[in-house]
């Protein structure tokens, strides 16, 4: 049986990972900052799409810790964008990676895509 191909990124055609695991996201509405639970559906190496309530604000930059389950520490993303919101997802860019951040995921995705 043919493997089926992972679906493509919209912000640029990277091919997107599906996996469930837990990503912690913090933002700031007003003087107040929230931090929340979520789960990653999909990453790629230019962003992902989280389950989790976000307030209707698409551009809010916020912060990711991701847990990628490597054995290292959850990859903290600073500066995320949010790009799309729905009734229990959201989508996010990651435009201001380090380089030692996007190896690290560029190397979990492709590990992920097999």
């Amino acid at each position: 049986m043919k493997k089926k191909p992972a679906p493509r990124d919209r912000r640029g055609g990277r091919e997107r990972a599906p996996m469930y695991s837990h990503a912690t996201y913090t933002y700031k509405v007003g003087r107040f900052i929230y931090s929340t639970d979520g789960l990653i559906r999909d990453l790629s190496e230019t962003g992902c799409s989280i389950l989790g309530t976000m307030p209707e604000v698409v551009g809010r930059q916020i912060r990711l810790m991701l847990s990628l389950h490597e054995g290292q520490q959850p990859l903290c993303v600073n500066g995320a964008i949010v790009s799309w919101v729905a009734a229990d997802c959201f989508g996010v860019n990651f435009p201001k990676l380090k380089p030692n951040e996007y190896n690290r995921l560029r190397q979990h995705v492709r590990k992920m895509l097999g």
